[in-house]
């Protein structure tokens, strides 16, 4: 009996890869299901590391593995992985006009009408009859499911109900470790409140975040408060090896990572980069989200500017090589704490009406009101004149990162909550 780990985004892997290690690590038998038509795992580097380790990973990619009767045979053909690449967006790049451009214009079309929002002919084609033989096939009776995928997505919903119809165990798996508190979130659980009745586990990081799900209307027994798998200690030491992180090289100029935040304010955010940039003697990375907000335009400016704008390098990677982190409050500042850096909260870049950071005030950050304020800090830390409250980090990390567990043996407990009984 098989547990099935759904994927439909980048960042998903960075939360369940972590899992999946130990489910594979310990014997499990496991299949990843991609539900992505312009996404080929196989190139992702953590998908890599298990391949390497394991040997042969069994990933699915949905919309090309039914090809019973002539239409699912073509589609299959259509949404072929060697096709992950065939879209509109890439097709602008193409300067000929010729037979293998007519033949990628017909797959991105089909791409496009059967994927776009609220698709009618993905909802006919791919529907819980469609999902029925596919986890009959795999044998799957056990399905872990990231909770945003599942909240936004009519097709997470349909892979549910018809788990649901056939007795499939379902887990719904937290999509990040929340170092904040948003009101948007509990709004949307609130809204779809119905959606949550069926699940046995919902999975959050910490007792603060369990509780503000009872508030919402779900029943305490259903909410699993298991920690961070990415955070772990056992993962940690992993990722950096996968990473290849290196000791800091010693340098004139103070390193500086910069990450960009999706709800920041961006014209502040802006303002605060271009500003970092003018410090003679720091060296800057800016480490793009991987959701972005950089248009073409924007890329090609700063191509002049005086810092490097880095899309593909792991976070985990540039945070292990640099001296100074400055972040709002993505879960990837996490690895700053655990790695002793120091980090710089920008407070003027958040709205903390709609947004409370867990960390703020607890003395392991420096929180600045203003552009100033950071070159400030900077330059304290660059004359030694910088402590931070390591008790109340690792309070912190104990709380909101591990959950209260013993964080030694997370790996081990989600594969126990998760397998196929």
């Amino acid at each position: 009996m098989k547990t099935a780990f759904v994927i439909r985004d980048v960042p998903d892997l960075d939360h369940l890869v972590p899992v999946i290690y130990k489910f594979l690590n310990l014997k499990h038998e496991i299949v990843i299901l991609n539900y992505e038509i312009n996404f080929n795992l196989k190139n992702d580097f953590r998908i890599n590391f298990l391949e390497k380790k394991f040997g042969n990973l069994k990933i699915i990619n949905l919309y090309s593995f039914l090809n019973n009767g002539i239409v699912y045979a073509f589609l299959s053909k259509i949404f072929a992985i060697k096709n992950f690449e065939i879209n509109f967006k890439n097709l602008k790049q193409e300067k000929r006009l010729n037979l293998n451009i007519l033949n990628n214009f017909i797959i991105a079309f089909f791409k496009k009408i059967f994927f776009s929002k609220n698709s009618l002919l993905e909802d006919f084609f791919f529907d819980k009859e469609w999902i029925k033989k596919i986890l009959y096939i795999l044998q799957i009776k056990a399905v872990v499911l990231d909770d945003s995928f599942y909240l936004n997505y009519t097709k997470a919903q349909r892979l549910v109900d018809t788990c649901k119809d056939t007795g499939i165990k379902v887990n719904l798996f937290p999509h990040t470790c929340f170092i904040n508190d948003m009101k948007e979130d509990y709004f949307n659980i609130k809204k779809n409140i119905a959606k949550y009745k069926y699940f046995p586990n919902i999975i959050t990081n910490s007792e603060f975040r369990k509780k503000k799900y009872i508030q919402t209307g779900i029943k305490e027994e259903n909410v699993k408060v298991c920690g961070s798998g990415r955070f772990s200690p056992e993962w940690i030491n992993i990722f950096k090896e996968i990473t290849k992180c290196t000791p800091i090289v010693k340098s004139s100029k103070t390193k500086v990572l910069y990450l960009v935040g999706i709800y920041n304010n961006k014209d502040l955010e802006q303002e605060l980069i271009s500003f970092l940039s003018n410090i003679e003697n720091i060296s800057l990375t800016v480490k793009s989200h991987p959701r972005g907000i950089f248009s073409n335009k924007q890329i090609s400016d700063i191509k002049i500017k005086n810092y490097n704008f880095d899309i593909n390098t792991p976070s985990t990677k540039l945070i292990f090589e640099t001296d100074i982190v400055i972040g709002t409050f993505s879960s990837i500042l996490i690895d700053a704490f655990i790695f002793n850096k120091m980090v710089i909260y920008p407070k003027f870049l958040i709205n903390n009406n709609e947004i409370e950071i867990l960390y703020e005030g607890n003395n392991f950050t420096i929180d600045c009101d203003s552009n100033q304020e950071i070159s400030n800090a900077i330059s304290q830390f660059q004359d030694n004149k910088i402590s931070i409250n390591k008790t109340n980090l690792e309070k912190f990390l104990k709380e909101y990162v591990y959950g209260n567990q013993d964080e030694n043996s997370i790996l081990k407990d989600y594969v126990t909550l998760l397998k196929a009984n």
